[in-house]
């Protein structure tokens, strides 16, 4: 295990393609369908790869096949220079009490209050991640993940380069993060070092624990990025953040990684107002102000 901070800058975009999601690639373009096989495919078959949807999805094919082209284009092009990846996490000494994660670091410990859920889940139970630390391991991570796209002037001329460039960022430090949290599973944190999963199986979430990021449905509060802020140095890897609680560059993803296997991913939709009025004093922040930046339902 390595505990302590690590900072990983300058990716390599060729490791990081092959843990890209296409399929929330094309969601982002309206193109819902299992388009995303198309990553196993030569692209020179692309008749071969049309005539296998049913005819009204033909026409969207196409479409998904032209952007897949050209999204491939830009991860080649210049070797890769359009974007700069890069990534901060962090191994740290952690307790649960009270419905806070407790945080050790070498500037001392830092409090993370939760949510619960209100709402009986498939399973019977109301889950809080204040639940899922591992009384094994005693230990939880925190991470960032950016990728900085590196504005060719083509950008500002081409209104579909530049979208195509977002929403490949999007889903750029969405396998980066994938990519991290298994280096961290297998030799950062060490906690599944006899792993052996491939890909798709990560992209279908079956690895050991889970890696909610901040305003996500399990940990809906944007303020915590400010939290985080003060655990991992994000300016080291170019992130900075608005008075809003937003992360720049916009394709950014901070949260926590807990190594526990009983630990599974649950949304946080709606909580009462003495819930929410216990977080906000736990959180130190009043009422009125935390309301603009945590996304759910407070039933009166």
């Amino acid at each position: 295990m390595q505990k302590g901070i690590t900072i990983i800058q300058n990716i390599d975009i060729l490791t990081i393609e092959k843990y890209i999601n296409w399929r929330y690639f094309f969601n982002a373009w309206g193109l819902i369908g299992d388009f995303q096989k198309i990553e196993n495919i030569d692209l020179l078959q692309q008749e071969l790869w049309i005539s296998q949807f049913p005819s009204h999805l033909q026409t969207k094919a196409i479409e998904a096949f032209q952007l897949f082209t050209d999204a491939k284009k830009i991860l080649q092009d210049n070797e890769g220079k359009t974007f700069n990846i890069s990534a901060i996490v962090g191994v740290f000494s952690a307790l649960s009490k009270d419905e806070n994660i407790y945080i050790g670091t070498q500037d001392g410990e830092k409090k993370l209050p939760m949510l619960r859920q209100q709402t009986l889940n498939e399973k019977g139970f109301c889950f809080s991640l204040a639940d899922f630390l591992d009384a094994e391991h005693n230990c939880i991570a925190c991470f960032a993940t950016s990728v900085q796209q590196l504005f060719p002037s083509r950008k500002e001329s081409d209104p579909y380069y530049a979208l195509l460039l977002q929403t490949l960022s999007d889903r750029l430090v969405e396998a980066t993060t994938e990519w991290l949290h298994e280096r961290v599973r297998k030799k950062i944190w060490g906690f599944a070092s006899d792993e052996n999963i491939s890909i798709d199986d990560m992209k279908c979430s079956k690895y050991q624990g889970i890696r909610p990021a901040i305003g996500y449905p399990s940990l809906p509060d944007q303020s915590l990025i400010f939290e985080m802020a003060e655990i991992l140095p994000l300016y080291k890897i170019g992130i900075s953040i608005t008075e809003n609680g937003a992360m720049n560059p916009a394709s950014s993803v901070c949260g926590l990684i807990f190594s526990n296997p009983r630990a599974e991913y649950f949304m946080i939709k709606a909580i009462s107002k003495e819930q929410f009025e216990d977080y906000a004093m736990r959180r130190g922040i009043p009422v009125d102000e935390l309301k603009r930046f945590v996304r759910v339902e407070i039933v009166e």
